[in-house]
């Protein structure tokens, strides 16, 4: 009998029959009229409508651990196939908003009436390597292990009631490696929620790792609780501080303090949009430094920072282009007053911010073209 999956994306279904062993299968609409004679030699299917990348399939084998795999395309696409979204397969659980309780029995059950999916117990590690705030939202980013390998999502619940929910399909090789468990490689996630969810008492606030039919609890450390505790607002820590290039070629910024930024050289970065509204310059893009996202853009014009921004948008385009998962979420948004830019903006630079290293974004004619436009 086939059906969808509560926790994956219309991409994917299952397929219990008979048989035996599992089978993961990458189809087309053509197996819509043999499908039942595939999987009835199956025990389980999964049916995936997509053709994946090497490293999109080698996620998907080390979630589900298939013991056979079925590629079934028609032949005009034998030689063009289109690429596989990983992210956009399981992007949204559909489950914020939805209670979310542990019963007498220990399991978890969210969702109520018809909806509701009941999950048992598992044993679960993992880390909150990253909490920071940024527009009325906090971004989490960690790695998780349900059993021996990832879960399919994350949720944060608070009061009762999801309030973010993440898939796991970031590349972390470095859990893979101190977990010494290849599987792991696929571990990452990033989950957002809104700022009021992460109350005074960040106990309130419970982590679950979820799969299929079971769920593990991550229990936070003080580490943990200190992170969600004191997240730092990437917004407005480096904006109206003074600029000035050193000796050794660092980037200096005095305002909140003093940073000193070593020069990573060219940055990796795009302005797709630069627009206006009323009094401000309103500019979109997405920013890297070396082979991962910057963590921030900074706007300087005459040794001054006129605008700033993090660097947390969705940006699968990019990672599909480059092959590099990292840069998943390289996306930013940034707007500054129109008159910090003069006439023309020609005085504009923009710098792409890592921790203590930085580049430094060439404009080009266009970039300079399409900003004057909106200045006009």
């Amino acid at each position: 009998m086939l059906h969808r999956l509560n926790t994956i994306a219309r991409h994917m279904r299952t397929a219990n029959c008979g048989g035996n062993g599992t089978a993961l299968v990458l189809h087309d609409s053509f197996l819509d009229s043999v499908e039942r004679y595939v999987t009835a030699n199956f025990e389980r299917s999964w049916l995936i409508w997509n053709y994946p990348a090497d490293k999109d399939f080698g996620w998907l084998v080390d979630q589900l651990h298939p013991d056979t795999v079925v590629v079934e395309r028609v032949e005009r696409l034998m030689l063009h196939l289109r690429p596989l979204d990983l992210d956009a397969l399981v992007q949204e659980l559909g489950v914020v908003g939805e209670f979310a309780t542990i019963d007498n029995h220990g399991w978890l059950r969210i969702g109520s009436g018809n909806n509701r999916k009941a999950l048992s117990h598992e044993s679960a590690v993992g880390g909150l390597d990253r909490v920071i705030r940024a527009g009325g939202q906090v971004y989490i980013e960690g790695w998780v292990r349900l059993g021996h390998s990832p879960p399919a999502a994350v949720i944060a619940v608070s009061d009762g009631k999801v309030v973010g929910e993440a898939p796991v399909t970031l590349y972390r090789p470095n859990a893979s490696a101190v977990q010494r468990e290849p599987a792991l490689r696929w571990s990452g996630f990033r989950l957002h929620m809104p700022a009021g969810a992460v109350k005074q008492d960040v106990r309130t606030l419970r982590f679950y790792w979820v799969n299929f039919g079971t769920y593990g609890e991550f229990v936070q450390n003080n580490q943990d609780q200190q992170k969600l505790n004191t997240a730092s607002e990437l917004e407005g820590e480096m904006l109206h501080g003074r600029v000035t290039e050193n000796a050794a070629g660092e980037l200096v910024i005095t305002g909140n303090g003093t940073m000193n930024l070593h020069d990573a050289g060219p940055a990796m970065g795009s302005l797709d949009k630069i627009s206006r509204k009323g009094d401000f310059v309103h500019l979109m893009g997405w920013a890297g430094l070396g082979e991962a996202p910057a963590s921030k853009v900074i706007a300087v014009v005459d040794g001054r920072v006129i605008g700033e921004a993090p660097v947390i948008l969705r940006r699968t385009d990019v990672a599909n282009a480059y092959r590099n998962p990292k840069m998943m979420w390289s996306g930013f948004e940034m707007r500054f007053p129109a008159r910090s830019l003069g006439q023309d903006g020609k005085a504009l630079r923009l710098y792409f911010v890592s921790a203590d290293r930085f580049g430094t974004y060439s404009m080009d004619e266009d970039d300079r073209e399409r900003l004057g436009a909106v200045l006009e």
